[in-house]
């Protein structure tokens, strides 16, 4: 039994190995597709395109019938944070602008 259960722990490391390796490879494709067409001469424009891309990538995915788009926006995760602090930061500022 004691075998067993060591043998099962040691396919249970490998394939969770493997699991890491393929989401990895999967992001790091992801992400070179991603910045195909982003300019990154001005800093501002490119953070604003990023952030204007995968706001548009999201809504095609979530917007669609599909079922098959529905795991998409962790590959974005980060870059729709960016879009949400932005938007809150959009609306605080108008807030202050309109009680001064």
């Amino acid at each position: 039994v004691l075998q067993f259960h060591r043998s099962t722990l040691a396919i249970d490391r490998e394939i969770a190995h493997k699991a890491v390796v393929s989401v990895d490879l999967l992001r790091k494709r992801f992400q070179e597709c991603f910045e195909m067409g982003l300019e990154r001469n001005h800093p501002h424009e490119y953070r604003m395109n990023r952030m204007k891309k995968a706001s548009a990538w999201y809504w095609a995915a979530y917007s669609l019938p599909a079922p098959s788009f529905k795991s998409f926006a962790w590959l974005v995760v980060d870059e729709l944070c960016n879009v949400r602090q932005y938007m809150k930061n959009q609306q605080a500022r108008r807030a202050l602008g309109n009680n001064m």
